[in-house]
């Protein structure tokens, strides 16, 4: 029989596959039947909104995860995070104000908004499934989700011709989810909002964590805002669509590390960093598999591949999708070795890395984007992932100990 944690990392794999099918349809109806300047929007829309939707989660999924010794209760985790939802929607729409962009435009980012809110809420709830091993209830909500969203989605654009309203009718779906979430945890546990707890305790555990998160989000948009301000929005829409697909492989990537948490913090506790060294091994392993054979077909008929996903305008800049392709299997390696880190909660030393990643990036995407356009920015950050992968495996293996 396959045990709880290879079926849960299964079923989380499924899930993350369904929800990145939704973000792939939405990318795929804008680029191929509104513009490449939509996408541009959308990328923007996501660049603005993203450090501070990462700042307000504190990566508190992976911290209720890694807590193994249940030192605050999922209540307790999921108020929290509640309360700095409201706090992100806030921040953004105040923020969204400073781009002068016009009214439709600001609508359509809003709605972006509002979108990954509910998200995160969701999120928190997955947390609980997560941990007790049973991301199948989550698995079947999403798939009814994502199908019904697909559906009006679709529907609603091509009737009306109108992407604002087309998000209204994703963001309806969602919130009716939302509600059926909600009933479904009710189920498992006396869930209700926490009034009096150590918010200053659970706050000074995470907002590391939550700060290495926000500057994870500013280093990967970065080259969008140095092509936003050097370049245009074709060009961005460009960039966002290249990396879009390989996030998608992020999300899944992800997914199997969320899953495998909870067994890897035990085993942190168990068997020690020899076994949590040897499943890091496993899962790049893993890694390899799944994307040399990517980067082989990329090589042979990238601009055939992007062409169908996306357009022809895209399709003409297959060089930089091989090197997306590239900078895929270091970003992903750096994934699995930062759940290593989330193991050992090192949420400080992560929230370091992430700094001095913003200490390279930043100037190197100014630098080569304004030399060398889309391909500059690309470059930057498969310098950049590569450094830092370096860096982290050294502080690893001489903080917690070479195979001890």
């Amino acid at each position: 029989m396959i045990s709880n944690l290879k079926m849960n990392v299964i079923y989380n794999i499924l899930t993350t596959v369904l929800i990145t099918l939704l973000q792939l349809v939405i990318l795929i109806v804008i680029s191929k039947f509104d513009s490449t300047e939509s996408v541009g929007l959308l990328t923007l829309g996501l660049a603005i909104t993203a450090p501070i939707l990462l700042l307000s989660r504190l990566n508190l999924r992976s911290a209720y995860n890694s807590d193994y010794l249940n030192e605050f209760t999922f209540n307790q985790y999921h108020t929290l995070r509640i309360m700095l939802t409201v706090l992100y929607i806030l921040l953004s729409f105040i923020v969204i104000q400073f781009f002068s962009l016009p009214f439709k435009d600001e609508c359509f980012i809003y709605s972006i908004v509002i979108w990954k809110a509910i998200e995160s809420i969701s999120d928190m709830i997955y947390a609980y499934f997560q941990k007790k091993t049973n991301m199948r209830v989550v698995f079947y909500i999403n798939l009814w989700k994502v199908t019904l969203t697909i559906i009006l989605f679709m529907m609603t654009y091509f009737i009306f011709e109108d992407i604002v309203l087309a998000f209204m009718s994703l963001i309806t779906i969602h919130l009716l989810f939302l509600v059926i979430e909600y009933r479904k945890l009710n189920k498992y546990i006396d869930f209700k909002l926490m009034k009096n707890f150590d918010t200053k305790k659970l706050l000074a555990l995470t907002i590391p964590l939550g700060v290495a998160h926000f500057l994870t989000s500013m280093n990967v948009n970065v080259p969008r805002y140095s092509l936003q301000y050097i370049g245009n929005a074709e060009q961005l829409g460009v960039y966002g669509s290249l990396f879009y697909l390989i996030t998608a492989g992020t999300y899944i990537i992800i997914a199997i590390n969320n899953a495998v948490l909870p067994g890897q913090s035990e085993m942190r506790h168990k068997l020690g960093f020899r076994e949590v060294k040897k499943l890091n091994q496993k899962l790049n392993m893993l890694i390899f598999l799944l994307v040399l054979p990517i980067f082989v077909i990329s090589l042979l008929y990238g601009d055939l591949i992007i062409g169908i996903i996306f357009n022809e305008k895209i399709a003409s800049y297959k060089k930089e999708f091989i090197f997306v392709i590239l900078i895929a299997l270091i970003q992903y390696l750096n994934i699995n070795l930062e759940n290593v880190y989330l193991t050992y909660q090192l949420y400080k030393a992560q929230m370091r890395f992430n700094l001095f990643y913003f200490m390279i990036i930043a100037p190197l995407s100014f630098i080569l984007t304004l030399y060398q356009g889309i391909f500059g920015a690309i470059l930057a950050v498969l310098i950049t992932e590569l450094v830092m992968y370096v860096i982290k495996l050294i502080f690893i293996n001489r903080k917690v100990g070479d195979y001890t």
